[in-house]
This record gives structure tokens, C-alpha cells and sequence, in this order.
């Protein structure tokens, strides 16, 4: 065997495992399965194609006359190289997929953590805001309004001072009139953007 029929053997496996690694979204398992297997079938195409060959050199060795047994000989010892060459190059080839493809896997994985990390944050960043909402919500009602609530609600908050001193004097206010509560409900929704 040449070497470029073994470099043409090699590139096809690679592009295969880079083919499965893309299909199977970084299932490992799978694609461990799928590159082995394929490195085998690789492994016995080339055994097979060597068998061939050297199977198709004894058959023109017993033709040829006695005088060419020498020849015959040598013919067979380089398939038989050949074969053994060829089969060294799928091993070969098949240690480099597998390599590659843990290579991959490796990078999937981390990316797949820094995703996680960044969902994880994201998530309780909006259920802090949610809780936040929560805590004066149950109070922006007419018939639970609370004054004292809502007045450290709105001092905790990020507001602007000069708002939340408004929003806190006309609570106050609606605390003494509960004909402005209302009104002020209305102020607060709008101040926070409910």
C-alpha cells in the first residue's frame, strides 16, 4: 500500500469523527460507539483489501512457472507488509479520532458548565426581582394597604431620594386618608414600573 491510500484512510476516519461529533450534539457515548465502530469496519476493509491482495498474488504465484518462486516470496512478504502497515494506520487513526473526539467533549463540557453558571445567575437575579415585586404587591391593594410596609419598601429601594420621599409623604398621607390610597397606589405602581 502507497501512502497516500493510508493518508486518504486517516482523513476519511477524522472526517467521520468530526461528522458524528456534530451529529450527536456531544453525546460521547455515542459517538465513542459510533467512532469505534467505524474504526473497526475501517480496520477490516483494509485487512480485507490486503487479504485480497494477498490472495490475488498467490493465485499468479501458482501460474507462474518453478523458476519464480523467489519472486513469489517476495511478493507475498510485501503484501503481508503492506496488510500489516495498513492495519498499523487504522489503529492509528482510530487512537487520533477517539483523542479528538475527548478533545471535544472536554470543550463541550465546559462551555455546557460556563451555560449553566450563567442560567443559574440569571435565575436568581429574576427571582430576587420577583420577590422584590412580591413584597409590596400584596400591599397595593385598597383593603390590605399597609403604610408601614410599603414606607420601608420604598426606602429600601433603588429609587431616586427625591421619589422616594414623595412616594413616602403621600403614603403617609393615604395612611391618615384612606380616600387617597388609590391614588397613591397608582404612584407607586408607576414609580416602579408595575
Amino acid at each position: 500500500m502507497n501512502k497516500g491510500l493510508i493518508g486518504v484512510i486517516v482523513v476519511v476516519i477524522l472526517a467521520a469523527g468530526g461528522y458524528l461529533w456534530y451529529t450527536n450534539n456531544g453525546d460521547m457515548d455515542a459517538m465513542s460507539e459510533q467512532v469505534e465502530g467505524m474504526a473497526n469496519d475501517a480496520a477490516e476493509g483494509v485487512s480485507d483489501a490486503a487479504e485480497s491482495v494477498a490472495d490475488a498474488v498467490e493465485g499468479a504465484a501458482d501460474t507462474v512457472s518453478d523458476t519464480a518462486g523467489d519472486a513469489t516470496d517476495a511478493v507475498e512478504g510485501a503484501a503481508e507488509e503492506a496488510a500489516t502497515a495498513a492495519e498499523d494506520a487504522a489503529d492509528e487513526a482510530t487512537d487520533a479520532a477517539a483523542e479528538g473526539a475527548a478533545d471535544a467533549a472536554d470543550a463541550a463540557a465546559t462551555a455546557a458548565e460556563n451555560a449553566a453558571e450563567t442560567a443559574e445567575g440569571a435565575a436568581d437575579t429574576a427571582q430576587a426581582a420577583a420577590s422584590d415585586a412580591m413584597g409590596i404587591t400584596q400591599y397595593l391593594d385598597p383593603e390590605t394597604f399597609d403604610a408601614t410596609a410599603i414606607t420601608e419598601y420604598i426606602e429600601g429601594s433603588d429609587l431616586d431620594d427625591g421619589v422616594k420621599t414623595t412616594l413616602v409623604s403621600a403614603v403617609e398621607q393615604a395612611g391618615e386618608n384612606p380616600d387617597m390610597i388609590p391614588d397613591v397606589i397608582e404612584q407607586i405602581q408607576s414609580a416602579f414600573g408595575m
